[in-house]
Formats: structure tokens, C-alpha cells, sequence
């Protein structure tokens, strides 16, 4: 799959809750045996390597899987939604506002 459409295709999953926003602690990793990856809805074949972690909300835990690849822009897709840019005027706001110590 292409970058830009894999970066695209991962926001609208976690716009629309199909992906987590929160961090998975902790991965396992090895080979593929089939199993369907979370972010791109392709096969994990035993020809590549897959993560698979524990996605955990206020009210549930899943099992969630990835290709190394897609684990990596999901990562830093959900950084971006949760992280204003720096220079953002959120970012300039708060870097000019008072200290509250």
C-alpha cells in the first residue's frame, strides 16, 4: 500500500474508533500466520514480520495486530492528533502564557 493512502486510511480509523488513540504498553512480535492487520485490512503472511498488542479502553480490552510498518504511522498518526504542532497558535499561546508555579 502507498504511504500517503496508508496514513490516510490510519487517520480515518482512528477518527472513527476502528484504532486506539492511547499507547499499547506492550508488543509481541514474529512472523505472520494470516491474521488480518488492524490498520490496513491486508493479510500479516508468514513472509513478514507482525505486532500484535492489547488495545485497552475505559470499558474493554482487545487484541489488536499490525504489520511493523503500519504500527509505525499508527504511532506517529496518533502522536499527531493528540500533540498540537508547534507552530500552531495553541502552541504559541500556551509557549507565551505565565508560568502558574
Amino acid at each position: 500500500m502507498e504511504a500517503e493512502a496508508l496514513r490516510l486510511l490510519i487517520r480515518r480509523k482512528l477518527d472513527d474508533g476502528h484504532l486506539p488513540h492511547n499507547s499499547i504498553l506492550r508488543f509481541w512480535a514474529g512472523p505472520g500466520d494470516g491474521e488480518q492487520c488492524d490498520a490496513c485490512d491486508l493479510r500479516i503472511t508468514k513472509e513478514q514480520f507482525g505486532m500484535e498488542g492489547i488495545a485497552s479502553t475505559h470499558t474493554d480490552e482487545k487484541p489488536i495486530q499490525f504489520h511493523v510498518t503500519c504500527v509505525d504511522v499508527w504511532d506517529a498518526e496518533r502522536l499527531r492528533m493528540i500533540t498540537p504542532p508547534r507552530d500552531s497558535t495553541f502552541a504559541a499561546d500556551m509557549a507565551r502564557r505565565p508560568s502558574l508555579r
